[in-house]
């Protein structure tokens, strides 16, 4: 049984029950005595006056050897309150010390009477006529125990359960990421524990990510600090003791530093990427013009480094979207360096946009080594480098800020690798129409 079942059966069990159990009980008694008062009456004086109205109508129909029936096991003698004329009298079995007596005065004819039974039997060998007015305040009884157990029950299985869920949460907050919560399949939290658990493998997941993206900052940046900080003691050493030497350090320096530049830079942007304010830029364009225009300036710049771009334009004019539109020319630039970068020199790469649906497609293919299946889904990690000998230069966040700018806009991206054939990376574009 879930959790929001056991909490209804306890809201059952505390208010509907009790409640419905009295009410029966008032139907019950007020059917049996149209003048009740609940206030005014407690359940043995109840019984004891349903006894007297059976016993002053049995008297006047002359039919009280009918309403004993059932109870030879009592002593029973009806006599008159004034004079003591037995007006009824049927000996049960022998008394003795330790009998039980029970006396309950009644009118009947305009007299008074005192009944009075007899009987050393115990109370559940009692004939039906004594036990039947006390039945549904036992029924009563029964009903409010049975709800107080039944509650009492799934308190203490929630008690427990959410001892255990709050002993789980104090490892996670402390930083313990390897155990899995202790709660039975059955229970009533399992629901709960489970989404625990997928949290405590996400931030597990997200500390291991977050201790590889330090380990390479700090080796990414380490080596060409390392390498101004030797130039620069080589400049204080007086090593650079001619021109020549000077302009050569400098260039050296130069390039080291517009490298940390760079990589520092890659890193503001991807954390930038997840602010509210970055949101705050998008705006509403022409998503056609925009495709047509970036992707025709990055033809342009591959013909230039002697590489070949084919575009195959069929997204319909006037088709748009909301995008950042320095972010989004980040992406197909990223993309574009990407497949140039893992393909080899003399090859062509394809960028084809079309229309899907309602979305624009823009794929960039290039030939080359490809993925494999297996670290397909690394390719979007930070610091991945599938080959790092031809990316010696890079930072490794290339395709990582693809990944958070195409989330950020409510894009979608898709990759596609044949082993030593095409390799495609699809980006899909929600457009509307104008």
């Amino acid at each position: 049984m879930g959790l929001k079942a056991r909490l209804l059966v306890l809201m059952a069990g505390i208010a509907v029950l009790p409640v419905l159990s009295s009410a029966l009980l008032v139907l019950y008694l007020r059917n049996q005595y149209p003048g009740f008062a609940v206030l005014d009456s407690s359940p043995l004086e109840l019984g004891i006056r349903q006894m007297e109205a059976r016993l002053s109508e049995a008297l006047e129909k002359g039919d009280l050897p009918r309403l004993l029936r059932g109870s030879e096991n009592l002593s029973a003698r009806v006599e008159e309150s004034e004079t003591g004329r037995i007006v009824f009298e049927r000996a049960g079995p022998s008394v003795g010390p330790g009998t039980d007596e029970l006396t309950i005065r009644f009118s009947a004819d305009g007299r008074e009477y005192r009944a009075v039974f007899r009987s050393d039997s115990p109370p559940d060998e009692l004939g039906p006529s004594l036990i039947l007015p006390l039945l549904p305040v036992a029924v009563l009884g029964i009903v409010i125990l049975f709800t107080v157990a039944v509650s009492f029950g799934i308190l203490r299985s929630l008690g427990r359960s959410a001892g255990r869920l709050e002993e789980a949460t104090r490892r996670i907050a402390s930083g313990d990421m390897d155990f899995e919560p202790d709660l039975p399949a059955g229970d009533s939290l399992a629901s709960l524990a489970a989404s625990m658990d997928a949290m405590r493998l996400r931030l597990k997941e997200e500390y291991q990510r977050r201790d590889r993206f330090i380990l390479a900052v700090s080796h990414d940046l380490k080596t060409p600090l390392a390498v101004l900080e030797g130039y620069l003691d080589a400049f204080a050493d007086g090593f650079a003791d001619s021109p020549d030497k000077r302009e050569s350090y400098l260039k050296v320096l130069r390039e080291k530093t517009g490298i940390l530049a760079h990589r520092i830079s890659h890193l503001v942007e991807l954390a930038r990427m997840t602010t509210v304010e970055w949101r705050q830029t998008f705006e509403d364009c022409d998503l056609s013009a925009f495709l047509e225009e970036t992707l025709g300036l990055l033809a342009d710049e591959a013909a230039a480094r002697g590489r070949r771009l084919e575009v195959d334009f069929r997204l319909p004019r006037g088709r748009r979207a909301v995008l950042n539109r320095d972010m989004a020319r980040r992406v197909l630039e990223n993309l574009a360096d990407n497949a140039e970068t893992y393909s080899p020199p003399d090859s062509v790469l394809r960028v084809s946009v079309r229309e899907e649906g309602t979305e624009a497609l823009v794929r960039i293919s290039n030939e080359g080594a490809g993925i494999p299946a297996d670290r397909r889904d690394l390719v979007f990690e930070p610091f991945y480098r599938a080959d790092p000998g031809r990316n010696a230069g890079g930072f490794g966040l290339g395709l990582a800020s693809v990944k958070s700018i195409v989330e950020a806009h409510g894009w979608g991206i898709d990759l596609e690798s044949v082993p030593g054939g095409t390799t495609s990376f699809t980006v899909r574009i929600p457009a509307s129409r104008p």
